[in-house]
């Protein structure tokens, strides 16, 4: 089998592919240097997650999240937004 015979040749050291009329074109982008254990926590660093900030509801006590009616009795800052069919009794 002749080079000029092979349709497809991958170098395993290199992103290049090489084809029959020797062109070369990238299979895909390579970082040029290992990123470290110490880079790679810094840039993942702000990926935690935070607890959810509940607050309680003024007229019914139960915790719910800030900027949002509550879902135990329907109320957003002192008002009836959602009705409910019968007040619910709080524990």
């Amino acid at each position: 089998m002749t080079l000029a015979k092979i349709h497809k040749i991958i170098y395993s050291n290199s992103a290049y592919l090489t084809l029959n009329n020797n062109t070369r074109t990238t299979l895909m982008g390579l970082p040029s240097k290992r990123r470290t254990k110490q880079s790679k926590r810094d840039r993942a660093s702000h990926f935690a997650l935070t607890p959810k900030q509940f607050i309680d509801c003024p007229k019914c006590k139960h915790p719910t999240l800030p900027h949002r009616a509550c879902a135990f009795c329907g109320t957003y800052r002192g008002r009836q937004i959602i009705k409910t069919k019968e007040p619910r009794k709080s524990k």
